[in-house]
């Protein structure tokens, strides 16, 4: 609970500047690298010299044969802060890194919001987006990389699922959650760690567990599974009690996602369903196909 309220404190007071773990960063990009070759990376919510996906990307420049690393950062009181591979001596084994960066940091003319017409000129140039976007913009950051028609790989609340902003391009398999559950913490400016519940990846990048085929092994019975009073759809409060046999509507908690396959389930909706009198927390509705 106590992860949850951070979170929640975190979006209310838009105190959005947390450094991801260089250790979580590793655990997730690594099954991404073949799809890193060759391309252009952005950045667009990252402080150059302290961002470990910065880090990441910098450390391996030449193995991935990276194209070009993009980096921006928001900055509330003056120009936000730039810095780009174009321009920038890549050492990727020079001692200290951040040094190596910082020496070629340049200043944009605006705050660096991703939203800004600077950043976006920029978002326009590259491949694959990959970073920890504010927690209190996550819909309004979602949306701009989907105007864009961009590729990224970005961290989130699990909660987002269900935002209206978020959700279509759930049901319409364009964007997917990805290998791991994200990050459990990260780090403040002031080098505190900060424990956060329910943060996971999302990403528009192919994941082979997607095609994972979930095992069900529950038989449908109506006293085990009442219908919803608001919706034709039955109640699964675990994604393993889904029965095998049922052919209609069901509805499933959102963490269902994590073992989602496109090829065995329809996502319908979401709504926030009610049981007998008692409204329960959002459901997904989906519909198995093989039914």
């Amino acid at each position: 609970m106590s992860k949850n309220i951070n979170l929640s404190n975190a979006k209310k007071n838009k105190n959005d500047e947390f450094f991801t773990r260089l250790t979580d960063i590793e655990k997730e990009l690594m099954h991404y690298k073949e799809m890193f070759v060759g391309k252009t990376i952005y950045c667009n919510c990252d402080d150059p010299v302290k961002s470990n996906f910065v880090q990441w990307f910098y450390m391996r420049f030449n193995i991935l044969h990276l194209k070009r690393i993009i980096v921006t950062a928001y900055n509330s009181v003056g120009c936000g802060l730039y810095w780009d591979s174009y321009f920038a001596t890549v050492d990727p084994k020079s001692i200290d890194i951040s040094k190596e960066i910082e020496k070629d940091v340049r200043k944009l003319n605006g705050d660096g919001d991703f939203r800004s017409d600077e950043c976006i000129d920029l978002l326009k140039q590259a491949d694959i987006v990959v970073t920890n976007p504010p927690f209190s913009l996550f819909r309004d950051y979602v949306n701009v990389l989907m105007d864009n028609n961009k590729d990224f790989l970005i961290l989130g609340n699990m909660n987002a699922i269900i935002c209206k902003e978020v959700f279509p391009y759930i049901k319409d398999n364009r964007i997917g959650l990805g290998y791991l559950n994200g990050a459990k913490s990260f780090i403040t400016p002031d080098g505190v760690e900060q424990k956060f519940g329910n943060i996971f990846w999302y990403t528009t990048l192919p994941i082979d567990k997607h095609n994972d085929e979930l095992v069900l092994f529950r038989k449908y019975t109506p006293e085990e599974y009442p219908k919803y009073d608001n919706y034709d759809a039955i109640n699964v409060d675990k994604t393993c009690d889904i029965p095998y046999d049922y052919d209609g509507k069901i509805g499933v908690p959102i963490s269902f996602i994590e073992k989602y396959n496109p090829n065995q389930f329809d996502i319908i909706d979401q709504l926030r369903p009610i049981v007998n009198g008692v409204v329960k927390y959002q459901r997904i509705i989906i519909k198995n196909k093989y039914k």
